[in-house]
């Protein structure tokens, strides 16, 4: 079965030569790499048509205008030719072993959807910061709407792909998250319980510079747009709380993250606090 491996890139010329030579260094190597690019204004151009000129298996398709990830990410799955495909996005890569590792589980379970694992959190320069405590299985009875724990590096089978309405191409955040909810809609996914993706954090990612509150605009969008799709009354109470919990969390984490002086004062802080509670206790 052949593999598509598909990025769309957008000014991320950084970081695009490491996320490709991380599928280009694949240990399975029946796939394709496809990549978009949806009208750079970097060096990104340059790069892509250098890489592919040495690996018959990168196709490279470039748009003239920027049209945003859900029209770029349907137009990829669209152009793909693989029985299965997954996103690798242009500033993170794969573990070697990644492909080889879902292709197998893909085969074992032909009747599942979307099988996704879990990955590490590395720094702009690659450096591993930890093993990622969002993605884990979406318990039984439950679903992706109400209990998260998919992310990245999520695989599809084409032919369930083809039962749902497909990426949105109005999104321009949050185009996953309403797919993996329209797959889950039509057949079972599962959790590979390994570190197969490195996602990276750094000064350009959608979710800093202000684009935090935007990101979780756009969730919201497609947890609304699943409600109707499955035909439930709006949940306004847990749309609310569910946008409040993600603002909490991201501005927690990544204040704290590109903040260095706040993360130290928050550990004397919490120092200061423990030391107290044992005077007090003795």
């Amino acid at each position: 079965m052949i593999f598509s491996v598909l990025i769309a890139n957008y000014n991320n010329g950084e970081y695009l030569r490491q996320a490709v030579e991380s599928a280009i260094g694949q240990d399975y190597c029946d796939l394709e790499i496809l990549i978009l690019d949806d009208a750079s204004t970097d060096e990104s151009i340059s790069i892509i048509k250098e890489i592919a000129s040495k690996d018959g298996r990168i196709r490279v398709l470039l748009h003239d205008t920027n049209k945003g990830i859900g029209y770029s990410k349907r137009e990829l799955v669209a152009e793909s030719r693989g029985e299965v495909f997954g996103f690798l996005d242009p500033d993170d890569y794969l573990s070697p072993k990644a492909l080889e590792v879902m292709m197998d589980a893909h085969r074992a379970m032909p009747d599942t959807g979307l099988i996704y694992s879990t990955l590490i959190h590395v720094d702009y320069k690659g450096n591993e910061i930890g093993v990622s405590s969002y993605n884990k299985p979406v318990p039984e009875g439950t679903t992706f709407m109400s209990s998260g724990g998919i992310s990245h590096f999520c695989t599809i089978k084409r032919s369930f792909y083809n039962l749902t309405e497909g990426i949105n191409p109005l999104l321009r955040i949050a185009e996953d998250q309403d797919l993996y909810m329209k797959l889950e809609e039509v057949a079972p996914v599962h959790f590979v319980n390994l570190p197969l993706y490195y996602y990276r954090s750094h000064s350009g990612a959608i979710s800093l510079n202000g684009n935090i509150t935007r990101s979780h605009v756009w969730q919201m969008i497609a947890r609304y747009e699943a409600y109707k799709r499955r035909d439930i009354p709006i949940d306004e109470n847990h749309l609310i709380k569910y946008f409040i919990s993600k603002e909490e969390k991201f501005n927690n984490f990544y204040f704290n993250m590109y903040q260095p002086k706040h993360a130290l004062l928050q550990f004397l802080k919490a120092v200061k606090k423990w030391t107290l509670s044992i005077f007090r206790l003795s």
